[in-house]
């Protein structure tokens, strides 16, 4: 008697949709309460009254987070390509018309809304996330199915877009100053924020002084931050600020793109650092230093220093330090969050980035003890990149990425394709 034992494969998840039965008889796929989900989460993300308040129409890359803005937009229509692939009936140039029309509509209607700006960028960001999902659901109904080389090379190819987007968090969000003349500012006057109430007396960096102007000798500032050697600043409290971050210091370019900024938010200390990611127009996270701010009515002293991968703030409360970046920091350089944002959320998000960017690699991997050593790697390079951080942030990172190596897993061993066919 033959064996029925099926050879192991590695396959796409199986994603179920109503079905609905045609004339003749059989099943097929009725998706179009997901083409409406799709679009409604469309129009909730655009449509809504924003804060930028300069028009940029007659550009191209339009903003301080263009490529964010730009990864965002491209993310945000991959689920209506997703569910119009998958709606029997519609053709892939019907799929792209309805999704440039989509588009274009979105785009004419933010004319109207405070905050809002239509760009060229959006549109075509828009058309190739719809096309990406279209993409992805036509390969996933094709029934073809990832089997011996071909898994074995998806998980090694996969393996290195997970290393290198852990490592690149941490490349992107290391601190990066600028090489022109600097500027000091005491208590300055930015836009969507709030003038702190108190009176800076002093500030100085390593027995450099940091006048509230042209700073003497900025190549000596550069130098002293990147050795790790504390920015200084002595004030004059006065409670907390009225809303939002109150800068006290900020360290910044003749341009006023800022460098460095000490701030209040309530009654927590801020820390805001120029990093490469602002190269790239990508967002910069704040690093906050809860109940560190000094009480009303003191003259005090804070400190902050940057060194060894770690931002440290001496306050009246005592000392504290806190990683730059995380090895599932990558989704604050798209979302830019405010500071003032829960730890455990934070510590969750990066579990649900590891998770999504691990998922794939579970669904390509096979049980076999030499070919999980792809997925062996990635989660050393995790670990490698959490190392230093505090226990909890290593702990929520490598259950995050576990989880996605499972659920793909598991996904993989449901079915043949993303869809019913």
């Amino acid at each position: 008697m033959k064996s029925r034992r099926r050879k192991r494969t590695s396959t796409l998840p199986y994603l179920a949709f109503p079905q609905s039965r045609s004339g003749s008889g059989t099943r097929r796929a009725d998706p179009s309460w997901t083409v409406l989900i799709a679009l409604s989460l469309i129009l909730a993300l655009t449509l809504a009254p924003g804060s930028t308040s300069t028009p940029a129409t007659d550009c191209f890359w339009c903003g301080e987070f263009a490529t964010a803005d730009f990864i965002l937009n491209v993310a945000l229509f991959v689920p209506l390509g997703l569910a119009l692939g998958v709606s029997s009936g519609v053709a892939a140039w019907a799929a792209i018309l309805i999704a440039v029309v989509v588009s274009g509509g979105v785009e004419l209607a933010q004319l109207a809304i405070p905050g809002r700006y239509p760009t060229l960028s959006d549109v075509l960001a828009n058309l190739l996330g719809a096309v990406a999902g279209l993409l992805i659901a036509r390969r996933s109904q094709s029934g073809r199915r990832l089997t011996g080389r071909r898994a074995d090379r998806a998980t090694l190819a996969w393996a290195a877009v997970v290393i290198g987007m852990v490592f690149g968090t941490d490349f992107l969000l290391s601190p990066s100053l600028s090489d022109s003349d600097w500027n000091g500012t005491w208590t300055p006057l930015i836009p969507s924020m709030s003038r702190y109430p108190g009176r800076v007396l002093d500030a100085e960096l390593a027995g450099l002084r940091i006048p509230d102007g042209p700073i003497s000798r900025p190549d000596s500032a550069r130098r002293l931050i990147r050795a790790g050697d504390p920015v200084s600043v002595r004030f004059e409290t006065a409670g907390a600020p009225e809303r939002g971050l109150s800068p006290i210091l900020r360290l910044e370019s003749p341009d006023r793109e800022g460098i460095l900024l000490i701030g209040v938010h309530s009654t927590d200390v801020v820390v805001r650092l120029r990093r490469r990611s602002s190269d790239f127009r990508l967002h910069a996270p704040d690093v906050l230093f809860r109940q560190a701010a000094p009480v009303a009515g003191d003259t005090t002293v804070v400190m902050a220093a940057v060194k060894h991968g770690r931002v440290c703030v001496t306050a009246p409360p005592g000392r504290s330090c806190s990683p730059i970046s995380s090895p599932g920091g990558g989704w604050s350089m798209l979302a830019g969050l405010p500071a003032s944002v829960p730890g455990w959320l934070q510590i969750v998000l990066d579990g649900l980035w590891l998770a999504g960017l691990f998922f794939p690699l579970g669904m390509f991997m096979r049980m076999r003890r030499t070919r999980l050593l792809p997925s062996i790697v990635a989660l050393g390079a995790v670990g490698i990149s959490a190392l230093g951080g505090p226990g909890l942030v290593v702990l929520g990172s490598l259950a995050g990425a576990l989880t996605g190596l499972a659920a793909g897993r598991i996904a993989s061993m449901r079915g043949r394709s993303f869809f019913a066919a």
